[in-house]
């Protein structure tokens, strides 16, 4: 039998009895986006080339390679928790006054 616990709060979850969450982060590279104008007349084809052309030289040491995040199991409580705050940051308490 698979044995699950909970990765935030460490408690053991028994998949027979309630909800198990598994949460996945998929992280993406996105580049800087190039000052051209769209509207511009591009060979696409040749700026292709030219990419190709100068990613041939590089070996596989100098990409950007991103590391392979792992998977988290939640149980019910955590995962509303993580749900709520999902980057887990301090939550501002909101101060309020009286209009007198």
């Amino acid at each position: 039998m698979i044995h699950y616990t909970c990765d935030r709060c460490k408690r053991a979850i028994d998949s027979s009895l309630e909800a198990r969450y598994q949460v996945k982060i998929d992280v993406q590279f996105i580049g800087e986006p190039e000052g051209n104008c769209p509207c511009e007349d591009v060979d696409a084809l040749t700026a292709l080339n030219e990419t190709l052309m100068i990613n041939e030289g590089r070996d596989s040491m100098h990409q950007i390679a991103l590391p392979v995040l792992p998977q988290f199991d939640l149980c019910p409580r955590c995962y509303r928790l993580f749900a709520n705050n999902p980057l887990g940051r301090e939550l501002a308490i909101a101060i309020g006054f009286s209009n007198n």
